[in-house]
């Protein structure tokens, strides 16, 4: 079911939006220190409960979200959430302001959110990041959440489009030649676009493609399809007029029948406009990104390289399962060939180095599993109860 929120805020009961606040100056700003796992955002929420008592719960930000802001039931039962008349949420001490119809009391079975995170309670989602001016600065580790028109832009404008049902947005990006409406997803671990656009630009640039599987980051939630994604590496991209070079991007695409339809298509009913695929965690890691939401722009300042090196790995597709286990569901290939004849899809990945699986984040797997190419890795293996222990040697994608 779904609850009316209202959010108190300087002694003033705000509704649901920004268009109800009587004053902007009545909104402060905050930054609060973010955790980054597999070139992901996580954030500390505080939920109070109807009792009073307070929860601080991890929460994972999502630009890319375009939905509502969901719960762990283990939340929502622990402050029995579902019982309160208005729930009140804290970013670093202060009171968040969002549509109060865009708030999903079912809630997530168990203690997450996200499979491959462990107590992600929560999500902060497009839908409440568009009240703000956004700050993700990924060399500071730190988010800023600001009232609209506040900030001093710093970096490069890249103009945008915004769904206000949704908090996402859009850009144009050229590349091979072509202008393409893209969307900005910090919840994305990697940069996806759909896989049919990318074999295109693959036929015109046969020396982009990397293999086939999804890799290391670019390996980003264990869907069946990952194992047969296209990896690969373009010299250059325009994000706006913003030049990108050596950006590793996936070609995906899912199963489509009757009953499914097209990843792709299904997302871009969540932008203000079709969109191929949308620019990533890898690439957002290297800059200090601003999201004026009121103004349609963003603001890019780069602080490091893109890593030209962030997909040499050792060759193997994994899912994360709900409990915590990780299972390979496939095996990377190159020019046809696969890499490693010794794993099979199915194999429980048990062991990477020193590092025990069970329990780990996706992230702290898929950096064990990094290397330089030639290196190795032990992996250790449950392939139907029996054990096998395999020595592993990290591909360049």
């Amino acid at each position: 079911m779904r609850r009316r929120v209202t959010i108190f805020f300087a002694g003033i009961a705000l509704s649901a939006s920004l268009a109800h606040v009587p004053e902007q100056k009545q909104l402060r700003s905050v930054t609060v220190p973010f955790t980054l796992d597999h070139n992901r955002v996580f954030v500390d929420l505080e939920f109070i409960g109807p009792s009073g008592s307070g929860r601080r719960v991890h929460a994972f930000v999502d630009s890319g979200s375009g939905a509502d802001l969901v719960m762990a039931r283990s939340l929502i039962d622990g402050l029995h959430l579902d019982e309160a008349k208005h729930i009140h949420i804290r970013l670093g001490g202060m009171p968040l302001v969002f549509d109060e119809e865009k708030v999903s009391m079912a809630g997530l079975p168990g203690n997450t959110t996200l499979y491959g995170e462990h107590d992600i309670e929560a999500n902060l989602p497009s839908t409440i990041l568009q009240n703000y001016d956004v700050v993700l600065d990924y060399a500071k580790r730190t988010l800023t959440l600001a009232p609209p028109k506040s900030l001093r832009h710093a970096g490069t404008m890249i103009s945008c489009r915004v769904n206000h049902e949704t908090g996402m947005i859009s850009a144009d990006m050229k590349i091979a030649g072509e202008t393409y409406a893209v969307a900005i997803d910090n919840g994305a671990a990697y940069t996806w676009f759909s896989k049919p656009v990318v074999e295109t630009w693959i036929a015109q640039n046969p020396d982009w493609l990397r293999g086939s599987g999804a890799v290391g980051d670019a390996n980003m939630n264990g869907a069946t399809d990952e194992a047969t994604a296209i990896v690969a590496r373009a010299p250059a991209l325009l994000l706006g007029n913003m030049k990108l070079q050596q950006v590793g991007i996936v070609g995906y695409r899912n199963a489509v029948d009757s009953e499914h339809e097209d990843m792709f298509a299904w997302y871009s009913k969540k932008t203000s406009e079709p969109v191929i695929g949308w620019i990533g965690g890898n690439v957002l890691k290297s800059f200090r990104v601003e999201l004026d939401f009121a103004e349609n722009a963003t603001y890019w300042m780069q602080q490091t390289p893109l890593d030209s090196h962030d997909l040499d790995q050792v060759p193997i597709t994994i899912n994360p399962e709900p409990g915590g286990s990780f299972t390979v569901i496939g095996v990377a290939e190159q020019k046809g060939q696969k890499l490693l004849d010794e794993v099979k899809p199915g194999d429980k990945l048990v062991q990477v180095g020193d590092l025990k699986t069970d329990g780990a984040t996706i992230g702290q797997v898929i950096e064990a599993l990094h290397g330089k190419p030639g290196e190795t890795r032990l992996l250790i293996l449950d392939r139907n109860g029996q054990t096998a222990r395999i020595n592993a040697a990290v591909a360049q994608f």
